[in-house]
């Protein structure tokens, strides 16, 4: 008869969509007691035995019941958790190099071992940059960052050491080689580039050749598209820009340094993320940055050390050409985190997670970026878009 009634229980239980209590969930339970509570009741009381004894009042209740309630006795019962320790890559100049004695604070000051801590990025997520040739043979660089065609009609022969060497400190700033005890880190640390070669060694090109690299990152399926370069607007480039988000692509571009609150573009255009720049510790808004409304957000864009073509291999660099691509690899995290997101999705995410920064639209968090909201969920906009 008791066999009888057991199974009856048991099926009304299912029935009501309630599990029996052997098969209800089970964690360790860490459980504080409060004056003269009996830890041996609390854990009888919690369907569990006695674990660790952290603290005079406060214990650990191996396999409790979850939702079991606040035995009598106790302050509060929360389930045990995980922790890991914090990412940090062995790059030299991550914490100092005689290229950076004080190592590489702009990673820091956007987030980045809070970052890393959720995500590393994907080799399947492609960052194009588009700008002068990149060295893809520098030692940080190699297998990482892979040549594609060069639209570069013109020539320059008066370049600067900085000047030739702008292509190469952007792809590295996206994506160097991380871990691996040589150079600097990247904010992208697994992401990987795409060079696309716009501009001459000068850091010139023109609407076509601009437009047409931004066609062909958009058509290999580069998931970022990164232009730290800024002109006049041009319907060419606009159209090649507008193709580029129509085939899914995120455009972020340097909002320039000419001190103005005047648009420029590419990143004035609709939906492009438009980066200004910051102090290397993301203290302030850089004087040479342009700034206003149009601006989404600003990254540290001053003395950033990157890969370079000059003897030696890296330099430090300012600018706001240096702060787009830190929001480039910001962006790259984001998707490999959050692959269903789209485009508009992952700008939106960025916008919304920056710090405020007073004279900006706020300052690149990617830490915050990455990280859903607790339990999970993520806050979904009127237009369906994530937030």
């Amino acid at each position: 008869m008791r066999a009888v009634l057991l199974a009856v229980a048991v099926a009304l239980a299912a029935a009501l969509g309630s599990p029996p209590a052997d098969a209800a969930e089970r964690a360790d339970l860490v459980v504080k007691l409060e004056d003269g509570g009996d830890a041996e009741a609390a854990a009888r009381a919690l369907g569990g035995r006695l674990g660790l004894v952290v603290a005079a009042d406060t214990v650990v209740v191996k396999d409790g019941l979850l939702g079991g309630g606040r035995p009598a006795g106790t302050e509060w019962v929360a389930p045990d958790t995980t922790y890991e320790a914090t990412r940090e890559p062995t790059d030299a100049c991550y914490r100092a190099c005689p290229f950076s004695l004080d190592g590489q604070p702009e990673l820091v000051a956007v987030g980045a071992p809070a970052a890393w801590d959720v995500t590393t990025g994907s080799p399947d997520v492609v960052v194009a940059v588009l700008d002068g040739v990149v060295d893809t043979r520098h030692a940080d660089l190699v297998g990482k960052v892979r040549a594609g065609p060069t639209y570069v009609t013109g020539g320059c022969q008066t370049a600067t050491s900085s000047q030739a060497s702008h292509a190469t400190g952007v792809a590295g700033v996206v994506g160097a080689i991380t871990d691996n005890g040589l150079g600097i880190a990247s904010l992208g640390w697994r992401t990987s580039v795409l060079s696309i070669a716009v501009l001459d060694p000068c850091g010139i090109g023109t609407a076509s050749e601009v437009s047409a690299g931004i066609r062909h990152a958009a058509d290999t399926g580069a998931r970022v598209i990164n232009l730290s370069l800024a002109g006049t607007a041009h319907p060419a480039l606009a159209e090649a820009v507008a193709y580029a988000q129509g085939r899914g692509s995120l455009v972020v571009a340097a909002a320039g340094n000419g001190r103005s609150t005047e648009p420029v573009f590419p990143a004035g255009y609709p939906g492009v993320l438009a980066v200004g720049a910051t102090a290397r510790d993301g203290s302030r808004p850089s004087e040479f940055s342009n700034r206003g409304a149009w601006v989404d957000l600003v990254a540290p864009g001053e003395r950033i050390v990157s890969t370079a073509t000059v003897a030696g291999g890296y330099l430090t660099f300012d600018g706001t050409s240096f702060a787009a691509p830190l929001v480039s690899a910001a962006a790259a995290l984001v998707v490999a985190s959050h692959p269903t997101f789209t485009a508009a999705d992952v700008a939106t995410r960025l916008a919304r997670t920056a710090r405020p920064l007073a004279g900006t639209n706020g300052l690149l968090d990617a830490a915050a970026a990455v990280t859903d909201l607790p339990g999970g969920f993520v806050m979904v906009a009127a237009d369906g878009g994530a937030f």
